[in-house]
């Protein structure tokens, strides 16, 4: 009998052939990895967004004297309705300047900016980012104020709620 040297060719390319499929499984469970990752790198980054953006607009609201008037009208009871701005009473004697919180749409952003005589004036600061949609709802008493915020970011959506009181309502 002779003794055989090397591999035959059926040997390498099967071998060839288990080692694609094997590499072709692990790109494949790799690429899924990082697409899971991206999008619960999405969602946590909008969580915080929504608890940062919320928590300014808590504070402007409840230390307003109240809501002067909104993009949409009236507010309504128990229900929410799409706003592209509101107008918060800050006015003091001698202080001419309310605050306005607004969406830009065309950025998908929420400022907070100066209002005089209900124009709104240059400058003011941004609060948030990936802004969907902005929603308020009051009660009878116009102090408790509902707001919604809707953010998006690529495919990932996060909704927010909250309620707050207007201080120094009058």
């Amino acid at each position: 009998m002779k003794k055989r040297r090397g591999y035959l060719l059926l040997e390498s390319i099967t071998t060839l052939a288990v080692i694609c499929i094997i590499s072709l499984a692990m790109t494949s469970l790799l690429l899924m990895s990082s697409k899971i990752q991206n999008q619960i790198n999405d969602e946590v980054e909008l969580q915080q967004q929504a608890a940062e953006i919320m928590r300014s607009i808590d504070e402007l609201i409840s230390q307003s004297y109240g809501i002067i008037q909104m993009e949409s009208g009236e507010v309504k009871d128990d229900e929410y309705l799409k706003i592209g701005f509101i107008d918060l009473k800050y006015s003091k004697p001698g202080s001419p300047e309310d605050k306005r919180i607004y969406v830009n749409r065309d950025k998908n952003k929420l400022f907070v900016t100066n209002v005089i005589d209900g124009n709104s004036k240059g400058g003011g600061y941004e609060i948030g980012d990936y802004i969907d949609g902005l929603y308020i709802k009051g009660d009878k008493s116009q102090r408790k104020i509902g707001i919604r915020l809707k953010l998006k970011k690529k495919s990932e959506y996060y909704m927010s709620t909250m309620e707050t009181i207007i201080l120094n309502a009058r």
